[in-house]
């Protein structure tokens, strides 16, 4: 007998705080251009709440990102929408067009190269997976997303009867897991 894994295959980690994108200092090239920060000759300081300062000295065809202790140059890259001119930068890491840079270590770059991820992807994956996971499963056989609801009559044919064991005992042991970790949601 075959075993099978449901879900995607890949393994959720969760994310430490350090490598969120709403944690570091971000250079937005969209709102420096609404406010003219682009325009050659213009110097704009960006001040950040954790007490990161950076000033950004637009020139015809790049800025210049100075910090406490680095100078650093990035491309800008306008790209013609239409009757359109939608700013843009290159990544100095890997030329890739993004809006926003992101500080990681004293270097501004885009977030694939920083290793960064968007905290709303993580949100309740710690705590609610499992409810996802059961209502995702209980959608596979037609059943009531809400956990521990009675399942619907197993089907007369043979695929479609394998399938709905198959899943019905996964929904049964991820059932198990949540009633497990219940009594700890409710102590606190």
């Amino acid at each position: 007998m075959r075993t099978r894994k449901f879900g995607s295959g890949r393994r959720r980690e969760v994310w430490p705080d350090h490598r969120l994108i709403e944690r570091h200092p971000r250079v937005c090239v969209l709102a420096l251009a609404r406010d003219g920060g682009t325009v050659a000759g213009v110097v704009t300081t960006l001040r950040w709440t954790n007490g990161f300062v950076a000033t950004i000295r637009a020139e015809p065809t790049r800025l210049i990102i100075e910090t406490a202790d680095r100078r650093q140059m990035v491309a800008l890259d306008p790209k013609r929408c239409g009757f359109l001119v939608r700013a843009g930068m290159l990544c100095p890491a890997c030329s890739r067009r993004c809006v926003h840079l992101i500080e990681n270590g004293g270097i501004f770059s885009c977030r694939l190269c920083c290793g960064l991820d968007h905290s709303s992807r993580h949100v309740h994956r710690r705590r609610w997976s499992a409810l996802g996971r059961i209502a995702k499963l209980r959608g596979k056989i037609k059943a009531d997303p809400s956990p521990l609801s009675p399942l619907p009559p197993r089907p007369r044919w043979n695929t479609a009867a394998a399938k709905y064991d198959r899943v019905a005992a996964e929904i049964e042991r991820q059932e198990a897991i949540l009633i497990g970790r219940g009594s700890q949601w409710t102590k606190s």
